[in-house]
């Protein structure tokens, strides 16, 4: 039973990664690329888009070899019982961090513009009702759930070409003056916003049809860039770099600039589409927490770690007390996952040396 509702196939598994990693991203990188790389941010976004789907296909080409092992089985056979084990839950603690941050970035969203007057804390228990739902039912009904991501996405799309006629070239130009260095540089920031295939590792067992895992990651990863670019162009050409560096949620601006006869409040219309898009990537990283702490810790009783999973994740969104320490949790964040990135990478080259577990079909695939 436990089986048959976290199964699904490459498609649901596409969504579930483009869901995570078109997270809070769209709501700030704008900004962030502003301050650090100027007007040339598309650039970066280009580069982290290509760096991630080469990233992607090597750790779904890495899973391969494992046959319907996670990263949490792999690390054992890889490293061994004790070593692998302090490497899961390293890995367990990153996907707690993202949910934890996720939850408190859009807690700061709904709270500016929607219920200024409610407590923060009041807010991200309400905020993760739906996650803990849908959680409960399995990976089956996330991903049914992230069907929404296509509603949202169009309305997205449709915002954007309703405020394009705002944009002014001018502020796009010239193109490449940030210079190739931090070009270079910006491609770290984009990074945080492109994590999300990551997440393959935790659930690749529960995916039927394997052969075509590379090809929903390389789909996922290259939508997602897509967006982004369109996001990130559409921003700067509107607002300018220097009005967006104090900027917090350019996006959510956006909305705010377009004005309607019929509806009152354009911004609030948008929120409501966005929110299965942000709570998405919060939903994708809470579930694989609660799984792997559900494999890991032998609990079994469900409630009592789903209790104990959502107050962990509340109580570590609201330690940071201002928006500087939020901005400091996420570039923590951001290097963790890169981190993590890179030791799916380094573990798939060790692979090859160390082939206890290892099955021969990468042939058959």
């Amino acid at each position: 039973m436990e089986n048959n509702r976290n199964s699904i196939n490459s498609t649901q598994a596409r969504l579930f990664m483009l869901t995570a990693e078109i997270g809070v991203g769209i709501l700030s990188l704008p900004a962030d690329l502003a301050k650090s790389v100027g007007h040339d941010g598309w650039i970066c976004v280009i580069a982290a888009c290509f760096i991630s789907i080469v990233a992607g296909i090597l750790i779904a080409f890495f899973l391969k070899r494992y046959s319907d092992r996670s990263i949490l089985e792999i690390n054992k056979l890889l490293y061994g019982k004790y070593i692998g084990t302090f490497i899961n839950y390293v890995l367990v603690v990153y996907t707690f961090l993202i949910s934890s941050y996720i939850l408190r970035r859009f807690s700061e969203l709904i709270k500016i513009s929607i219920l200024r007057n409610t407590p923060s804390v009041i807010l991200s228990f309400f905020v993760t009702i739906p996650t803990i739902y849908l959680t409960w039912y399995g990976l089956k009904a996330i991903c049914r759930y992230c069907k929404l991501f296509y509603a949202s996405m169009a309305t997205m799309l449709l915002l954007l070409v309703l405020v394009s006629k705002n944009i002014r070239i001018t502020f796009l130009q010239p193109v490449g003056e940030a210079g190739l260095m931090t070009i270079i540089k910006g491609v770290g920031t984009v990074s945080f916003s492109f994590l999300g295939y990551e997440l393959l590792s935790f659930i690749y067992p529960n995916i039927e049809d394997k052969n075509k895992v590379v090809k929903s990651t390389i789909i996922a990863t290259f939508l997602s860039g897509i967006f982004y670019v369109l996001i990130v162009i559409v921003c700067t050409g509107v607002f300018g770099e220097n009005r967006m560096k104090f900027m917090t949620f350019p996006t959510f601006s956006l909305s705010r600039i377009y004005k309607s006869e019929v509806i009152e409040r354009v911004d609030l219309f948008f929120i409501s589409f966005w929110m299965p898009i942000t709570t998405g990537a919060m939903r994708n990283y809470y579930f694989c927490t609660y799984d792997s702490c559900y494999r890991l810790l032998n609990i079994k009783k469900p409630k009592v770690l789903h209790t104990l999973v959502l107050i962990t994740t509340v109580v570590v969104s609201r330690i940071p007390k201002n928006v500087i320490q939020v901005e400091k949790l996420g570039k923590l964040v951001n290097i963790y996952g890169i981190s993590v990135i890179g030791f799916l990478l380094i573990s798939y080259a060790l692979s090859f040396a160390n082939k206890r577990g290892v099955v021969d079909n990468e042939g058959s695939n």
